[in-house]
């Protein structure tokens, strides 16, 4: 039986059938695996990967050949497909019967396995979303991309392979593999589609693999930073496999790797003329299957010859003269393929790519150089040596005959191995000659040469082939290695072959690969023309091949940092440390010059990148720049002063008899020879330095007997000087000539001069880590700089002269210019360039004003460079370059923004030397250039679609930097700094370019024309190759990603500046077709497109409620199949970037009302409810497991929460609760979700105290997801609060410890780093601050780039020593440091504010449990000692503050409610006191400011905190404890500073500003005194209280407060007094203190009151309109009625009975004022006759205050009469006492009557008269809450009733006394 392991590693290669089939799994086909291999930032996060290529199965699948149809497999295949490994199902999803029916005829029909075929049918049913999707477009969606500005027609071939019409016929003529999908014949060929594909894809990760492996050690040295390094070890793997099934099954050795290869390609060949062989009975789809695979063949085929290459170039020593022959005679067989017919038209690009692989293998495999050493004796011992293939005759025999019958047959394909076998033969020859020669040897003269080995039949044709050479020479080696030289170079023209090899190998395996395979072959050739140049003479054609070699970076790099740099520096070291070439070509092209100056201008401008040094350690390109021995050059016409020597001798040796000047300066400006008679006069010496001229005396040799003479002088030269000199005569009215020439020197000598200058000065740049200068660079490129000066004029410097060109070259007409003016600007720019980093004000200064750039209608002649030459040419290198240019112009502006920004001596320059590079260019340049550039490339951007382009790659280049400039312009302006508006940022000097490039996309009416390109740019390509198997390489990923990251930057910038509603989004909606369709076909953009998915989803929501579904534009079968796609998350190869934003996309999607994608997201089902009736027949598949159901298997099986998928899924779940509630329930049902995921909320850390930069990231990622939880869990108990919520929120209570201790203590704010940081910052840069560098949007991942942008302050800062310093010590690590602490800062914020949603939601049902109680006391406890000893910055404590306060004043409220009296109840009041006394407020001002919602719950709060003093009864044994009398201290404080203070400072605010000001404040405090006056104590406090509030003012507030309270009404129409029962209430309560209400008293409270306008309204008469006196309880407002029986009366009673018979009088007078009012209550509030009526509906009603003024009535009445015979109750009066005018008997009648009648009728007429009261009628009394009191007794039904029934009853007792109450 299989092992476990065993059967695991089976599983990653073809996954358990039941998974796949249910969406667990997906298998994983070969395609996908070559995308994430040959894009290595899509492969490098790509989780399975490597374990999928080190798998067991998976290497035997690489190495093994396909197996036919067996018995055994046959065995396995109906073991997998049984019924208890793939159940049969009901529901449609998938046909077992069928899926048996399918592999077992495509095993037969392409004779494979059944396993395999199997594997096969599941990779096409698993990818039939993603082929219905990419076929073709609807008649909706073809009218939703016109609004894009794109047509269907226009992308029949763009987006898939096959783009379909309706008759099955795609547009390229290929037949639709889908119509009808499901059908047996559209299944079949879908099938042989997939295996084809697969099949050769496989090929191409073989290929990828063992590349990895053999080209490793160069990996390593030239790329040592690859993310796919890794790969080589499974390279290894693959090769060893592969050689160890070889050597078991043939003889054939192990270290045999290309005799396999060639094999294989014998049989692919024979493929491609056969065909497959399948059958093509009735099969409709038969031609396009055929095609595709005869294509997939020549695929493999090329790949096939790329691991040729890749082995030959991995040890060419290793492979055997057997693997040779092999090689030599299979090109031999195929005439070296220069005659390949392919059989379709569409793979005839193909030939050229096999034609250069065989041309390269074919010269590579000869390895000229060590074959050369090894024959000279160089290398190797005789042993080794005998193992060299050209000791083997019959290798040597067959290379002979292929090589000279491809000689033969013109066969140009072999020319680079045909002059390579020449000089091989020759070294043989030159070897023979000197093995003969020695007297050991034995030879003697007249031995006969070795003879050449040959068959015979090309024996035969020797003679004829040697020709006139064989009879002339007798040696037949020598005639062959002449011979063959002879006919590579004529007839072949192998120097044009090679020319055109080396560009031809980019995108073929991918970037790495290529880069080093180009490297070695250009290495190679160039070995080659080391050798060659031995026998060859100097010449143009071996120096232009030569060139071309060296030149790297001739073709188009891609967008970034271009490897082309590196593999030039290297080139350029061979060439200069090469045995040959030096000598042979570069000193010989310098012993030419300046007469022949072009190749030593050329040679030059590629050697710069150079490093080799010579003996003395200088650099070897730069010693012969600066130096030269001789100079070589024509004499001027008439030039006369020289002798001639050595004439008897024919040494042809000159002298001079007079100076000659090499350049000279004319005084009279006249351009005639300097040496006609007339003008000899008017040349000088420049400066009359001796470079400046050959001195007289010099000798020289005569190269050219016709005169004038070519003469090289021996003479130490400086070419730099001179091409500097030279360079200048071009300048118009220059006084500088060349003596020899008429004229100033071809505009493309000067273009070459210009190269050189700029390639020498790119040349001496050295960067440091940070990518910037170091300090020795700016000496150097003085040096070159200064060396070329000394060829001009003392007035003048080369960038004057560069310049004067540049801008006379720009002045010239139209007609003037053609491409040598382009190549010449395209240079002069290219230097300016290169002087950036050094001297970036004189360039800037330059550009303002230049006519290159269009500034007020003037100049702007980058338009008619491009309109006369490039567009007419279709070669667009001006432009190219003036886009590189603006791209670098960016990067300065930001890389010296700071020094142009601060004073200079504020700042350490650069270099830290008094020459240090000018940085003050001015602002207003800056953004004149910058604005005018945006303008230019713009217009480009959007008129370039319809340009011919010569090449498509350059159109690419360029839309994708024009796209890069914009995107990283746009969010350096908008993007960061949130402090100011963009014109006041760091970067205002780019704002106007910045604005100009929003306001095109972002504008409200978008132009169509500017937004088509950037769409179209990004969505699709045109020429997107049909069977391209992958070999057309990546060319096009680099635009499309820019230009969907461009597109989210625009929208991510439309939210944050709240900007109108743009087009940009609405034509994005109607593209969705296309990025939906690119979603599918390209997994390395999935991670693009949802993001700019997202973007655009909350963009579209911002400015409406019901925005538009995302997918409405695409039909519903592609929006279904769209979704099913995306919810594969990208499996199998799960990138983690991708799978993220796949997440935040369904999560963007929940949280923004995408009601459509939201159903399918959570059910899997087809929201359209009748779409899924039609997709009852079988052409579309049955719902899918659901993307909620995937993200609860997903976390339940996780074994972490901090890792970044699942937080991910975390956050969309949370927002699932959030919006749906129901899914609630579907997590519930979840088998293991909620018991494992609550267990993580057991292992959070303790607080970290790391440094470790990994460690802090990971604390707050893991505080982050516990937030998550606890919001997650939050969520779920109120949603399933009434149903399974609360037994499991029981659970999950003793899981969190370390919320309960922790939970809300401060987060780790380090307000020393932050401080120091700062005040350190602004000391160096004292007008720039942190926040400079704040990010404002993107992805805001925890970590050292979390908040301040590092990328960004290295951009601006790097030029800086203190921002990075050698050791990574600087500013850069505080910035970092400071990011990593907020990180953490920012996770607890969340965690608190997550706990304390957790903690409302377990807390809602505490009242039978004791322990949570107690550890709810306690959260309130740790709540308010936070607030009290936070020492947080007051930008974060406020919102901490607040979240803790709120979670303090919920749970206090509960506890309260349900009257807890667990032991920490009282002492909680001391805490919150102690919270107020801290939270420094001003308690006058406390309730003004951002500050007052935290002060006001914090009184809140305190109220809660009294309650327990008072319903829990006090142990009057208990001896006074130190709570106690702190308490007893506490209330006068409580008393004078929160409520005297606070009631004042309400009443002034109230006054000033009314809307500041709300009555629930007032109310707030009334609670508070009332429930200190309440609380039982042990102390006499209320004397003190007393004491306190008589020495305050708030009487005297309260009072004014009462007598406006009349103007400051609320809630019109009413008018509502509520101040004035605020006011009133607040009195009344004072006058509960028999010491405040004397107070009152002597205060004169009633007669102040008795004038205020509010009363005047209770002394209202009959009127028409009220014809019962005073103010009802029934009239509007209310309140009046409520002020006078629940405030008035009552403070008057609670005043008499604290003063006694001397307030009697003034008592009764004073409610006797108000007698319609005492009219009313005796008369009509309690009418126990009246009825109601139509008029008058409340007649006869009863409402609780009416029955409360009626007891209040009494109690004054029997008070007023008890104190009737008291003497002082009338002292200083006439001695009568005054009666109540108050009616007692007839409300003593109507008292009986409804306290003595049945409660039915009392309880009919009981009318509720406010919310409260109608919220008391509806608790009923035997539901009543726990702790609430009914009064009334037996016999009432709610709690209102009991309440009117005790005032009444209470009422009648008092009346019916004989005593006063």
């Amino acid at each position: 039986m299989p092992s476990a392991t065993d059967e695991q590693e089976h599983n990653l290669y073809l996954p358990p059938l039941d998974q796949c089939f249910n969406g667990e799994a997906r298998v994983t086909n070969w395609k996908t695996v070559f995308h994430a291999l040959t894009i290595p930032s899509f492969g490098n996060e790509c989780k399975i990967l490597r374990h999928f290529l080190s798998n067991a199965q998976t290497i035997h699948a690489l190495t093994s050949p396909s197996k036919r149809p067996s018995e055994s497999a046959k065995a396995d295949f109906e073991s997998l497909t049984s019924a208890i490994n793939l159940a049969p199902t009901d529901n449609g999803k998938y046909d077992i019967k069928q899926i048996k029916e399918d592999a077992l005829w495509l095993s037969g029909q392409a004779k494979i396995d059944e396993v395999s075929a199997l594997r096969i049918v599941v990779i096409e049913w698993q990818e039939r979303s993603t082929t219905r999707l990419c076929n073709g477009y609807s008649e909706g969606e073809a009218i939703s991309l016109q609004q894009v500005g794109t047509t269907v027609g226009s992308l029949r071939a763009s987006i898939a392979p096959q783009k379909l019409h309706n008759n099955g016929t795609s547009s390229n003529g290929h037949t639709d593999l889908s119509q009808g999908f499901n059908n047996d014949a559209s299944r079949h060929a879908r099938l042989l589609s997939t295996l084809s594909e697969d099949r050769s894809y496989l090929v191409g990760v073989n290929v990828a693999l063992q590349a990895r492996y053999c080209l490793e050690p160069e990996l390593l040295l030239n790329f040592p930073d690859d993310p796919l390094g890794w790969t080589s070890e499974v390279g290894k793997d693959v090769v060893e496999s592969r050689s160890k099934r070889r050597s078991a099954s043939s003889n054939t050795p192990d270290d045999e790797p290309l005799q396999p290869i060639i094999s294989t390609l014998r049989s692919r060949l024979k493929n491609v003329e056969k065909g497959s062989g399948w059958d093509q009975a009735a099969d409709d789809h038969f031609a396009y299957l055929e095609e595709q695979y005869r294509a997939g063949q020549i695929a493999d085929i090329i790949r096939l010859f790329q691991l040729v290459l890749i082995h030959v170039n991995q040890a060419t020593s290793t492979i055997t003269p057997e693997s040779i022959k092999c090689w030599f005679r299979l090109m031999q067989d195929h005439d070296f393929f220069q005659f390949l017919q392919v059989p379709t038209p569409s793979q005839h690009d193909h030939v050229e790519t096999i034609q250069t692989l065989v041309s390269l293998v074919s010269y590579q495999i000869l390895d000229i150089g060590t074959t050369i050493r090894v024959i000279e004796g160089l290398q190797y011992t005789n042993g080794d040596s005998a193992q060299l293939y050209v000791y083997d005759s019959s290798c040597e025999g067959q290379i002979n005959e292929a090589l000279i019958l491809a000689s033969m047959n013109q066969a140009s394909v072999a020319g680079p191995a045909i002059m390579a076998w020449g000089l091989i033969v020759r070294a043989m020859f030159e070897s023979d000659q000197q093995r003969l020669a020695l007297p050991e040897n034995g030879a003697n003269p007249g031995q006969e040469p070795s003879s050449i080995a040959l068959g015979d039949e090309v024996l035969k044709l020797l003679p004829d082939f040697l020709g006139g050479i064989g009879r002339a020479i007798p040696d037949e080696k020598l005639n062959l290695a002449i011979r063959l030289t002879e006919v590579s170079l004529e007839e072949l023209e192998c120097f044009s072959a090679i020319s055109d090899l080396l560009p031809k190998l980019r995108n073929r395996i991918d970037p790495v690969i290529d880069s080093l395979l180009e490297l070695n072959a250009r290495k190679k050739f160039l070995s080659l023309l080391g050798h060659l140049s031995n026998f060859l003479d100097y010449g143009p054609d071996i120096i232009d091949t030569t060139l071309t070699v060296l030149d790297s970076d001739s073709q188009l790099p891609k967008l970034g940092k271009s490897k082309s740099c590196k593999m030039n520096a290297t080139l350029a070291d061979q060439f200069l440390d090469d045995e040959f070439l030096p000598s042979c070509l570069l000193e010989a092209a310098f012993f030419r010059f300046p007469h022949e100056l072009e190749p030593v201008l050329r040679l030059c401008q590629l050697l710069s990148a150079g490093n080799s040094l010579d003996e003395n350690g200088e650099s070897k390109i730069m010693q012969m720049v600066m130096s030269t021995p001789r100079l070589t050059q024509r004499l001027p016409d008439h030039f006369k002063d020289y002798e001639l020597l050595d004439e008897d001798q024919n040494i042809s040796r000159i002298r001079l008899l007079r100076d000659l000047p090499i350049i000279a300066i004319t005084r009279a400006g006249s351009q005639a020879r300097y040496w006609s008679s007339p003008n000899a006069h008017s040349l000088v010496k420049i400066n009359h330095d001796a470079r400046s001229f050959v001195p007289e005396g010099t000798t020289g040799y005569i190269l050219s007997e016709s005169r004038p003479f070519v003469v090289a002088w021996n003479h130490i030269n400086s070419p730099l000087r001179h091409i500097s000199a030279l360079l200048s005569t071009a300048l118009s009215g220059n006084a500088m000539i060349d003596p020899v020439l008429s004229g100033p020197p071809q505009k493309s000598i000067q273009a070459a001069i210009v190269d050189v200058l700029t390639n020498l000065v790119r040349g001496s740049y050295q960067f440091d880590g940070s990518g910037s200068l170091v300090s020795d660079s700016n000496s150097t490129v003085q040096k070159i700089l200064q060396e070329a000066n000394t060829g001009l004029s003392k007035d003048q410097d080369v960038f004057m002269v560069v310049s004067g060109i540049f801008d006379e070259e720009l002045a010239r007409s139209v007609k003037a210019m053609d491409q040598s003016t382009v190549d010449l600007l395209s240079s002069c720019i290219r230097f300016f360039e290169s002087l950036l980093p050094v001297m970036p004000s004189r360039v800037w200064a330059l550009l303002a004003r230049s006519e290159l750039l269009e500034y007020e209608g003037r100049g702007g002649r980058i338009g008619t460079v491009v309109a006369s030459v490039e567009m007419i040419t279709g070669r667009y290198d001006f432009l190219l370059t003036c886009a590189k240019f603006l791209d670098k112009l960016h990067h300065d502006t930001i890389y010296n923004t700071i020094s142009r920004k601060v004073p200079s001596k504020s700042i350490t320059h650069r270099f830290d030397q008094s020459h240090a590079p000018n940085t003050a260019a001015s602002g207003k340049a800056i953004t004149k250039v910058m604005t005018a550039f945006t303008k230019t490339f713009m217009e480009v951007l959007r008129s370039s679609q319809d340009w011919k382009f010569a090449s498509r790659q350059q159109q690419l280049a360029l839309n994708e930097q024009i796209m890069h400039i914009f995107d990283r312009l746009v969010r350096l302006v908008y993007m960061y700094d949130d402090t100011r508006a963009p014109s006041e940022k760091l970067t205002h000097t780019l704002y106007p370019a910045a604005k100009l490039v929003v306001d095109a996309y972002l504008a409200r009416k978008g132009n169509l024309v500017q937004l088509s390109p950037l769409l179209q740019s990004g969505l699709f390509d045109a020429n997107t190759k049909s069977n391209d198997f992958g070999l057309s390489g990546n060319e096009e990923l680099g635009l499309r990603t820019v230009a969907l990251d461009f597109t989210s930057t625009l929208l991510n910038i439309d939210n944050l500046q709240d900007l109108p509603s743009s087009s940009l989004k609405e034509r994005l909606l109607h593209a969705v077709p296309l990025l939906a369709r690119l979603y599918a076909q390209e997994p390395s953009l999935t991670g693009s497109v949802t993001s700019l998915l997202s973007t655009l989803i909350r963009t579209v929501s911002k400015t409406t409620t019901d925005p538009p579904s995302i997918v409405a534009n695409l039909s519903p079968q592609n929006a279904l199949d769209f979704l099913s796609v995306l919810s594969d998350l990208g499996k199998p190869l799960s990138n983690i970037s991708q799978e993220r934003s796949i997440w935040e996309f369904f999560t963007s999607a929940i949280e923004n009302r995408q009601q459509w994608l939201a159903a399918y997201l959570l059910t899997g089902n087809d929201p359209r409810g009748t779409f899924g009736k039609k997709a009852q027949n079988k052409s579309s598949e049955p719902p899918g497991k659901s993307v909620l159901a995937i993200a609860l298997d997903s976390l339940a099986s996780t074994r972490t929460l901090e890792k970044p998928i699942p937080r991910s899924i975390l956050r969309f779940l949370v927002q699932v609760q959030n919006h749906f509630g129901w899914a609630s329930n579907t997590i519930r049902k979840h088998p293991s979700f909620l018991d494992k995921i609550s267990n993580y909320m057991r292992d959070v850390s303790e607080r970290s105290t790391s440094i470790d930069a990994e460690e802090i990231t990971s604390h707050a990622n893991a505080i982050y997801a516990r937030s998550l939880l606890s919001e997650l869990f939050a969520i779920y108990f109120h949603n399933m609060r009434q149903t399974a919520g609360a037994s499991f929120a029981k659970n999950l209570v003793p899981k969190i410890g370390y919320f309960e201790s922790s939970g809300v203590e401060d987060p780790q704010y380090s307000r020393s780093l932050h401080s120091r940081l700062r005040s350190n910052f602004e000391a160096k840069l004292p007008r720039c601050s942190v926040e400079n560098f704040k990010r404002l949007a993107g992805s805001f991942e925890y970590g050292t780039s979390y908040c301040f942008d590092i990328e960004f302050a290295n951009e601006m800062l790097s030029s800086y020593s203190w921002w990075r310093r050698d050791n990574g010590e600087g500013f850069v690590k505080d910035f970092m440091m400071a990011n990593l602490n907020l990180s953490v800062v920012e996770a607890q914020v969340r965690s608190i504010i997550c706990w304390k949603a957790l903690a409302m939601e377990l807390t809602k049902d505490m009242n039978d449990d004791g322990d949570l109680q107690e550890k709810c006391a306690n959260l309130v406890r740790q709540c308010l000692t936070a607030n009290s000893e936070s020492s947080l910055p007051d930008e974060i404590f406020q919102e901490m503050s607040t979240t803790r306060i709120e979670l303090a004043l919920t749970i206090m409220r509960r506890l309260v409610d349900i009257k807890s009296k667990v032991p920490l109840m009282k002492s909680l009041l001391m805490d919150a006191w102690r919270a107020v006394l801290r939270s420094d407020h001003d308690f006058e001002n406390a309730f003004v400011g951002p500050s007052a919602r935290y002060y006001r719950s914090l009184l809140q709060v305190l109220y809660c905190t009294l309650q327990p003093h008072i319903y829990i009864s006090p142990q009057t044994d208990a001896p006074p404890s130190k709570d106690r009398l702190s308490i007893s201290t506490t209330l006068p404080e409580i008393c004078t500073e929160v409520i005297a203070k606070g009631f004042q400072a309400l009443a002034s605010q109230l006054h000033e500003s009314p809307s500041s000001v709300q009555p629930a404040d007032f109310s707030l405090i009334n609670c508070i005194f009332q429930s200190t006056l309440r609380m039982p104590s042990q102390f006499d406090v209320h004397t003190t209280i007393s004491l306190r509030l008589s020495e305050s003012s708030v009487v005297r507030y309260a009072l004014a407060l009462f007598s406006w309270s009349d103007k400051l009404t609320t809630g019109p129409p009413q008018h509502d007094p509520i101040y004035g029962d605020l006011s009133i209430s607040f009195l009344l309560e004072m006058s509960t203190l028999p010491p405040l209400a004397e107070f009152l008293a002597t205060e004169s409270v009633l007669s102040q009151l008795n004038t205020m306008n509010i009363m005047e309204a209770f002394r209202r008469n009959n009127t028409h309109s009220s014809p019962a006196p005073g103010w009802g309880q029934f009239e509007p407002p209310a309140r009046l009625y409520k002020i006078w029986a629940r405030g008035i009366l009552p403070l008057v009673l609670n005043v008499l009975l604290s003063v006694g018979a001397p307030f009697a009088l003034e008592a009764v007078t004073f409610l006797n004022n108000f007698a319609p009012q005492l009219e009313h209550a005796a008369s009509y509030a309690l009418d126990a006759k009246a009825a109601p009526t139509a008029a008058n509906p409340y007649a006869g009603s009863v409402t609780l205050t009416a029955a409360c003024e009626a007891h209040t009535l009494a109690l004054l009445s029997k008070a007023i009469e008890g104190f009737r015979g008291d003497p002082g109750a009338v002292a200083g009066t006439d001695g009568v006492l005054p009666r109540l005018l108050w009616d007692e008997g007839a409300v003593k009648e109507d008292l009986e009557t409804w306290v003595g009648g049945s409660r039915e009728a009392l309880r009919e007429r009981i009318v509720p008269n406010d919310e409260k009261e109608v919220e008391l009628a509806e608790m009923r009394v035997d539901g009543v809450r726990s702790g609430a009191s009914v009064r009334g007794g037996v016999g009432v039904e709610n709690v209102l009733e009991g309440m009117v029934l005790s005032e009444l009853k209470g009422a009648l007792t008092v009346l019916n006394s004989g005593v006063s109450q």
